[in-house]
């Protein structure tokens, strides 16, 4: 574990829970040391995906991305999520994501176990995270912290897929409800498709979690 400030409670079990997964377990105390986390990953050259985070965006790693350049050097960042793009564009972004070398993605919940739980409507981010990109990184505020499996789905049902409907502008249920209807919900519209658990690191896979001590995204 690597730490820029020694958490405690959750906080401590859930980044000794990801190591002890073979994961890479990190720590930021805040949005500052998580971005600097964020591009100490970062190789030059280096092409990079990302998942539709809010988290990353909080951060400030998606400004830094576009930009096309971490400290000084030159990245080539696939950007699926620009504002206005035509779908196939963006479609296309995602696909190519899947053979980056690093992608960085959010997460919808961490169980105290150290499992990484999301739920996609496409696929690409799940795909991204277990097998595709050489290197993947994780960025999560402790608000995505939960006892168990059955907790973080609750939390993908009440809180992330509502919400995250309602910024996508998605004519789905619980936009409207603020919960999930699983049987229910047939929209054409639904992000909730693909379900992914990581209990442990896939084989070969090269996973680094950066846990930052304050709520970020959704």
């Amino acid at each position: 574990m690597t730490e820029s400030r020694v958490p405690g409670g959750d906080a401590a079990a859930v980044l000794e829970a990801l190591a002890a997964n073979g994961l890479k377990a990190v720590w930021a105390a805040g949005r500052a040391g998580a971005l600097e986390r964020a591009l100490d990953l970062v190789r030059p050259g280096d092409v990079i995906g990302s998942g539709g985070s809010v988290t990353l965006g909080e951060i400030g790693l998606v400004d830094v991305l576009r930009a096309g350049r971490v400290r000084g050097e030159p990245v080539t960042y696939l950007d699926a999520y620009r504002k206005g793009m035509p779908r196939e564009e963006s479609v296309a972004a995602r696909r190519r994501s899947l053979a980056a070398d690093l992608y960085f993605s959010g997460t919808n919940a961490i169980t105290r176990a150290g499992e990484l739980v999301n739920v996609d409507g496409y696929g690409n981010r799940v795909a991204a995270l277990t097998f595709g990109p050489g290197r993947v990184c994780v960025v999560a505020g402790v608000n995505k912290i939960v006892p168990d499996l059955h907790a973080a789905l609750a939390r993908i049902r009440t809180v992330a897929a509502p919400r995250n409907c309602r910024r996508l502008d998605r004519r789905t249920p619980c936009r409207d409800t603020g919960v999930c209807d699983e049987p229910a919900c047939r929209a054409p519209d639904r992000i909730c498709n693909v379900l992914s658990v990581i209990r442990r690191a896939p084989g070969g896979g090269d996973i680094t979690v950066i846990l930052v001590g304050e709520p970020l995204g959704f």
